[in-house]
């Protein structure tokens, strides 16, 4: 089964993605989920996901992002493109901009097929006022007319924006002060805790104070990944594999210290999400590689969704 969400608009496909997989992780425990990246893509493991189901007769859910990008990629999935439409196991296909020939060939074998072109202006208006209206936050004209003349029909831009006004509108004038001064060095530590605790506002505020004090972007995204990583890892010992403190310390060679606060970290999120947040970490990287974004504009994206 192949489902195939595209268009300039990604904001609404990604949303569309996630919700049609959130759609198949609330039907129960009967679907195994892979996430393929552009750059990361594997002929023999993805040959392995088309011909095999999961243990249990799971059926595999498998998530290929801008996948058609690669040209390697793209002729093996367009050689296979009838033994993945007959497959028991779900493909979904998450693109930006697709050229009109292999469009058309692939929607020829798609399941489902939905495109989402940037929305028209008063759409636009109307997204932006309903974001705030759920964070209870006021925008006046004059703000409103600001966003949108600097974002146009960009929704990542527009959201991101809104997060923005809602995190320093909730912030006292002291602090705000405090926090925003470019004077000073700042504990990048302080940054990876704030993340910890899901203190989202703290941690956006610190990032905000890091790059005002000369601290580059990349700094920040190495050590929010070193931060994702050690609790993943430190959750994953202690739950399932049942170990101890100890143990923990011994076998990971982490310092004690970071240990015992990633355990405590590890309290804030389910293994799925630090899983789903690495992954988003590891797309960042490779799209900065390539020039498709920058560490500054992708961090703070990362540090408002999570």
């Amino acid at each position: 089964m192949i489902y195939l969400f595209h268009g300039k608009d990604t904001y609404r496909s990604k949303y569309k993605l996630n919700e049609v997989i959130a759609n198949f992780k609330d039907k129960g425990s009967n679907f195994s989920f892979f996430n393929i990246e552009e750059g990361d893509f594997s002929a023999l493991f993805l040959e392995e996901l088309l011909r095999s189901q999961s243990l249990f007769e799971k059926k595999n859910v498998i998530v290929l992002n801008r996948i058609f990008e690669d040209a390697l990629a793209r002729d093996f999935i367009m050689e296979k493109i009838k033994e993945i439409k007959t497959s028991p196991n779900i493909f979904l296909f998450w693109e930006e901009d697709m050229k009109k020939p292999l469009l058309k060939e692939v929607s020829e074998f798609a399941d489902k097929t939905q495109e989402f072109n940037l929305l028209e202006i008063y759409k636009v208006k109307d997204f932006l006022r309903e974001e705030a209206r759920k964070i209870d936050l006021k925008i006046d004209a004059h703000m409103e007319n600001e966003i949108l003349g600097k974002h146009g029909a960009d929704l990542w831009g527009i959201k991101s924006d809104i997060e923005k006004l809602y995190l320093i509108n909730g912030l006292e004038p002291k602090i705000k002060e405090e926090k925003f001064s470019d004077s000073g060095n700042i504990n990048i530590f302080n940054l990876t805790d704030a993340f910890g605790r899901k203190d989202k506002r703290l941690t956006w505020i610190l990032y905000q104070k890091a790059l005002l004090s000369g601290l580059p972007a990349e700094e920040v995204f190495w050590k929010l990944s070193w931060q994702v990583k050690n609790i993943l890892l430190v959750k994953r010992m202690s739950e399932e594999l049942r170990k101890s403190i100890e143990e923990i310390i011994k076998e990971s060679k982490l310092n004690p210290f970071v240990v015992k606060n990633c355990l405590s970290f590890s309290k804030n999120f389910d293994t799925e999400k630090l899983n789903s947040l690495y992954l988003e970490l590891v797309d960042i990287y490779h799209r900065v590689r390539r020039g498709k974004t920058d560490f500054d504009t992708s961090v703070e994206k990362f540090l408002l969704s999570y």
